[in-house]
C-alpha cells in the first residue's frame, strides 16, 4: 500500500523537529523562571502598567448532544455563538470520544452513560466531559430527544443532505432510515436519522454521517435564519444570553458554519485499553486550532507557561510559494502542536489572509519585558528570522502574539530539507505501517480510524469566522 504523501511530509517533519522542541521545552521553562507567570489571566502586566488592555469579545458556547427514545447518545455538537450575537459555528464532536484523553489506565467515552433531556445531572456529565477534552468552557448544555430534535429541525427542513452511507438505526423496523446519496429530506427523515444509531462496526464509522447531516443542518439554517432581536450594551456590544434556549435561537439567528475534529489516532494507538472499549481520541491541536478562531476566550489554558496568540496572514500566493502543496491550516497545527509539547499555551488563532499577506519577519509581541531575551534566544529554532518587542496593548490572557512572517515559511522549508535528509538513512520513515493508509481530513469524506496518523481538518463549510480581540 503506497503511502500517503501529506502523511510522509508530517511525520517528517515531526522527527526533525523533536530535537528543536526539545530545545524550545527548556527555553520555555526559563522565561517562566524569569518572571513569575500571573496564570495569563491578566496579559501577565503589573499593577502599575498603563498599557491598554483589550480582551477577546464574547462568544457564548452552547453542546447539544442528541439522544434516542433510549437516552443513548446519538449525535453532539458544540454550538459557539458570533461576536456579533447572531449566527455562529457548529462543530461535531464524535460520540465516542474519551475524554480521558488516553491517561489512565481505563476509558471514558461521553457515550457510554445515559443522558436525559432536561435532568441536570445529564447537563452537568456532558459539559464537564466536553471541557476536559476539548479544553474550552461550555456556558450551556442542551440534550435533545427525539421530539425535541423534530421541533428544532422543522424551523429549517426540509433541505438537501449528502449522506456518505445509509442511515441504520437498530431500532427501526425497517431498519434503513435514509439511502445514501445526495436528497432533499423532510423534518421527521432528518431527526429520525440524527437519533438513529447503527450497533454495527465501530461508533466512529458511522461519524461522517453525523458531520453529513449537521453540515447539512448549518447550511439551511443560514439560508433561513430565525428572527430574533439581539439586545445590545451601552457600548453597542451584544448582551449575552441569559439560558441555554436563547443562546440557541441566537445560533440559528445568523450564517451558521460548520466545523469537524480531527482525531489522533497514534494517540488513540498508544492508550491503554485492557476493556476493549470503542473509543477515540480528539487530536488537541485540531481542537484548539477551531475553537482558538472561534472562541478564544474560552479556551483553557492548563499549562503554567507562556500563552501564545498565533497570526498567520499569509496570502494564497505566499503559500503556494512555500510549495509541497502545505496549507496554513496544516502548517498551524503543526506548530500548535509543538509548542504544546513544549508545555505552552494557545489559546487564539487567526489564519485568514490579511490584504497584502504576510511581512517577511515573523514578530513577536510579549507582554512582560522580562521575556524578551528568552523568547529572542529560542524563538527562531521554530519561527525562523524574528523580532521580539514588549506589546504596546494587552490581550486579556495572552502572553505572546505571534505574527507570523514568511521567515516562517522558510524556517520550515528548512526543517523540511533536513528531514529529507535525514530520510534516507532511516527507511522507517517513508514507509507506510501495518496499519494502512493515514486519515487526512476531518470531513464527511474522511477515511475512519483504522489507520496510524494524526487527522488534519481543513475545511469549514461557512466563510471565515475567526474571532479578534476587541478594539
Amino acid at each position: 500500500m503506497t503511502a500517503d504523501p501529506r502523511r510522509r511530509r508530517r511525520q517528517t517533519r515531526v522527527g526533525a523537529l523533536a530535537a528543536v522542541v526539545l530545545v524550545l521545552v527548556g527555553a520555555v521553562a526559563a522565561v517562566v523562571g524569569v518572571s513569575t507567570l500571573r496564570t495569563s489571566e491578566a496579559g501577565s502586566a503589573p499593577t502599575s502598567d498603563t498599557r491598554v488592555e483589550v480582551a477577546f469579545p464574547s462568544t457564548p458556547t452552547i453542546a447539544i448532544g442528541v439522544v434516542d427514545d433510549e437516552n443513548r447518545l446519538a449525535s453532539l455538537v458544540v454550538g459557539v455563538v458570533s461576536p456579533a450575537g447572531a449566527g455562529g459555528s457548529l462543530v461535531s464532536v464524535p460520540v465516542n470520544v474519551d475524554t480521558t484523553i488516553g491517561f489512565g489506565d481505563e476509558r471514558s467515552t461521553l457515550g457510554s452513560r445515559p443522558y436525559v433531556p432536561g435532568d441536570a445531572e445529564s447537563l452537568e456529565a456532558l459539559t464537564f466531559g466536553l471541557e476536559s477534552t476539548l479544553s474550552i468552557t461550555v456556558q450551556h448544555a442542551l440534550v435533545l430527544g427525539p421530539d425535541d430534535v423534530l421541533a428544532v429541525v422543522e424551523r429549517v427542513a426540509p433541505f438537501e443532505v449528502d449522506l456518505p452511507d445509509d442511515v441504520i438505526d437498530a431500532d427501526s423496523d425497517p431498519d434503513e432510515v435514509a439511502e445514501a446519496g445526495v436528497a432533499t429530506l423532510d423534518a421527521a427523515t432528518i431527526a429520525a436519522a440524527m437519533t438513529a444509531i447503527d450497533i454495527d462496526g465501530t461508533t466512529y464509522s458511522h461519524h461522517d454521517l453525523d458531520v453529513a447531516l449537521w453540515a447539512a443542518f448549518a447550511r439551511a439554517a443560514s439560508s433561513s435564519p430565525l428572527d430574533v432581536d439581539v439586545p445590545l450594551d451601552g457600548d453597542e456590544r451584544p448582551i449575552d444570553p441569559t439560558g441555554v434556549d436563547e443562546a440557541f435561537e441566537r445560533l440559528l439567528a445568523g450564517s451558521v458554519a460548520h466545523r469537524d475534529l480531527a482525531i489522533d489516532i497514534d494517540a488513540a494507538a498508544d492508550a491503554v485499553n485492557p476493556d476493549e472499549a470503542d473509543f477515540v481520541i480528539v487530536d488537541r491541536s485540531d481542537a484548539l486550532l477551531v475553537f482558538g478562531e472561534i472562541a478564544p476566550g474560552l479556551v483553557s489554558k492548563p499549562n503554567e507557561s507562556l500563552s501564545f496568540q498565533i497570526i498567520a496572514p499569509f496570502s494564497d500566493e505566499q503559500i503556494a510559494a512555500a510549495g509541497d502543496g502545505v496549507t496554513t491550516v496544516e502548517l498551524m497545527h503543526d506548530l500548535i502542536g509543538e509548542l504544546l509539547f513544549a508545555q505552552g499555551n494557545v489559546v487564539s488563532v487567526q489564519t485568514s489572509p490579511s490584504v497584502d499577506g504576510a511581512g517577511e519577519v515573523t514578530r513577536l509581541e510579549v507582554s512582560d519585558e522580562d521575556f524578551v531575551e528568552a523568547v529572542a534566544e529560542v524563538a527562531p529554532l521554530l519561527f525562523g528570522e524574528v523580532d521580539v518587542v514588549v506589546a504596546s496593548r494587552l490581550i486579556e490572557g495572552v502572553d505572546v502574539v505571534a505574527v507570523l512572517g514568511t521567515g516562517f515559511l522558510d524556517r520550515r522549508a528548512e526543517i523540511a530539507a533536513e528531514a529529507a535528509t535525514s530520510s534516507t538513512t532511516d527507511p522507517a520513515t517513508d514507509s507506510e505501517t501495518d496499519d494502512g493508509e493515514s486519515v487526512d481530513g476531518g470531513s464527511a469524506d474522511s477515511e475512519t480510524a483504522d489507520g496510524d496518523a494524526t487527522a488534519v481538518n481543513d475545511e469549514s463549510d461557512a466563510t471565515s469566522d475567526t474571532v479578534a480581540a476587541d478594539e
